[in-house]
Order: C-alpha cells, then structure tokens, then sequence
C-alpha cells in the first residue's frame, strides 16, 4: 500500500491567504491524530514531542505536493528518515501542478546523503589561479641567482620538473541543479513591445522544434507579461503550451483542472490586438468549469452556435473531428447543404476538408 517517511515539520514561508487555503482543502480529511491507533501508511513512526503532530489526514491521497527550501539535512531521530531539514521553508505552498504521490522519494534525500554531504544550498565555486612572480629562478639585479617557490617545488619534485600550471584543477562532486524544462528563461535583455499580456503571469510548460520553451518566455516577456515556472492557484492568468503529451502537462490537468492553451492562441490575439476569448480551439487540456461553459456554446468538435463561421475557423473545428464521424455525413446531406446560398461557401470548404 501507500507508505509516507516522514522528514521534517514546515512553518514559515506561508501568508494569511495560503494558509487559510489549506485548511480548507485538508479540512474535511482530517483527524485528531492518536499514536495508538496511527494509519499503516506512518509505517512504525509514531512521533514525540515537538515532531509529534496534532492532526492527520485519513489518506495520504488527500495531500499535496509543497515545495521547500533549506539549508541542510541533519541526523535527528525525531523522524523515521533519520535525518531531517534544517531551516525549511515553504517556497510553494502547494504545487498544483504535481499529484501527492510526485514528492520527492527516501532514495531521492538519500542521494544528498551520500559521500557525507548533506548541503542543500549552492556555494559558487571559484577557479584557483596559481601567480607566479617573474623573477621565480632567474638572476636579479645583485647578480646572485635566487630560487624561487617555484623554483624550490621543482627541486622537490623526484620526477624532475613539474609542468607549469596557471589553474589548479577542481574536484566537482554531482550537480543537482534544475532540469532544462523547468529552467526559466533569462530574458532580461528582451524588449518590451506591447501591452498584449500587460499585468499577466505566464507559465510556458513547453514548446516544439518550431518555437522552443524560451522563445515562448521572450515572447511573454516582449508583450509585457511575467513567466512563471509553477502554476500558483488564483495568480497564474495563463498556461501555455506546444502540447499537452508529456508528463508534467498530464499531471497539472488532472490534479489543477487548468486550462492549458495552445501557443497559436498567443499570436492570433496579437494579430487581433487584444487577448481573444477562449474558445476549444485554442485548448490542448479544457478544465471543469470551462467544459461546463462552453457546452452551452459549442458543439463537442468546437463549433460554435451563435458566431459565424470562417474558413479557417470551420477548417480548424474539422481538424477535430473523427474520421469516423466524417464517414457518417452522407454526400445526399451535402448535396442539400450545397443548395442553400446560406452554407454554400462551407459545404465548399468542407469538401475540401
């Protein structure tokens, strides 16, 4: 079954709003906890003192995923994991783009353990130049001939003379930075051409070969928008996307139920000079509510009932339609569209399609 290590206790890094959030979303499935009558998915943890909690919740499915920082792992009993955080601090409250069971495993904390290390924070390690004075082993101007340092390290050196270095080497231990895709763009050097996404926070999940992950992040910020590598629940005013295929775009439409937008829809809005509407062409991922709106507007392939209908828009409600459900039309159906001066331009487009 499910099974939960326990690590350490978060306390700060939360306003007055989030923690209110929380509690609302852990209320309804919490309990008072008992260590006499602890869940099997705490394993023989049971707590004590300042690690002993109040509350827990009845399943671990009805958690979420926070992202913390801190500053080390230290040893410490007061957890099953045997060591715990020091100085954590939420920097996320909750990652809505990430299912419970998406946190981070005992092997992945073990791999901070490993060779002694347990530094959670990143030092910048500088080249060490090695400066050689120019008189090192040469005659000076008293005529005697004077061995420098690097003269005296040659001498006792049994292999002869050591080669010159002007930079010592460096021991580099496993690099645990960001992932390429979760990276954010440095786009600080890009200009702000128009108000399109004026006061909007953007965040790109991904791009294809046409338009990568930052050309999209440069083109948020040339608009005037703010990109963001998290979706954040009631801050977020758009997620962008090529598609919606991989891992992280499945989990954050399952878990958030957000609207995930297709790139096109940025510069179809750009070319109209304002944000469009959205509508389910635009969509790669539709979220309850928005499934909800649009059913009283559109039909299932995204046409909708009360606008007209272009070429391309009518083309690009095709592109959605089943090649079974093409069949199903038959040519007598059409033949009588194609009569009516009303649908003649788009029984055309269609038999074209």
């Amino acid at each position: 079954g499910d099974r939960v290590v326990t690590v350490a206790r978060v306390g700060t890094g939360f306003s007055m709003e989030q923690l209110k959030e929380i509690r609302a979303r852990i209320r309804p499935h919490l309990r008072r906890y008992d260590p006499h009558r602890a869940p099997a998915w705490l394993g023989s943890w049971r707590g004590a003192g300042k690690a002993k909690p109040d509350a827990i919740l009845d399943s671990p499915t009805h958690g979420f995923v926070m992202e913390i920082r801190a500053a080390e792992i230290v040893p410490s009993d007061d957890y099953e994991f045997g060591h715990t955080l020091r100085f954590p601090r939420a920097v996320v409250p909750i990652r809505e783009d990430k299912d419970w069971c998406d946190a981070v495993t005992e092997s992945d904390l073990q791999e901070f353990l490993k060779d002694g290390r347990g530094l959670l924070t990143a030092r910048r390690v500088r080249t060490k130049v090695e400066v050689q004075s120019d008189n090192d082993g040469e005659d000076t101007d008293d005529g005697k001939h004077h061995d420098g340092p690097a003269a005296k390290r040659r001498k006792s050196n049994s292999g002869g003379a050591a080669p010159r270095l002007g930079l010592s080497a460096l021991r580099r231990g496993r690099s645990f930075g960001v992932l390429e895709g979760f990276r954010g763009t440095d786009t600080t050097t890009v200009p702000v051409a128009s108000r399109l996404l004026r006061g909007a926070e953007v965040f790109v999940l991904n791009g294809d070969k046409e338009y990568s992950k930052g050309d999209l992040e440069a083109y948020v910020v040339r608009h005037g928008g703010r990109n963001m590598q998290n979706y954040i629940k009631k801050r977020t005013s758009l997620v962008v996307a090529a598609s919606a295929s991989d891992l992280r775009s499945q989990n954050l439409a399952r878990t958030a139920q957000v609207d995930i937008v297709k790139y096109g829809y940025l510069f179809q809005s750009e070319t109209e000079g304002r944000l469009l509407p959205l509508q389910p062409r635009f969509l790669l991922s539709t979220s309850s509510d928005t499934a909800q709106r649009f059913k009283h507007a559109f039909d299932r392939w995204g046409d909708a009932f009360y606008e007209d209908v272009t070429p391309e828009t009518l083309r690009e409600s095709m592109e959605d339609v089943a090649d079974a459900d093409l069949a199903s039309i038959s040519e007598d159906c059409l033949q009588r569209l194609s009569a009516h001066p009303r649908f003649r331009k788009s029984t055309q487009t269609l038999r074209k399609l």
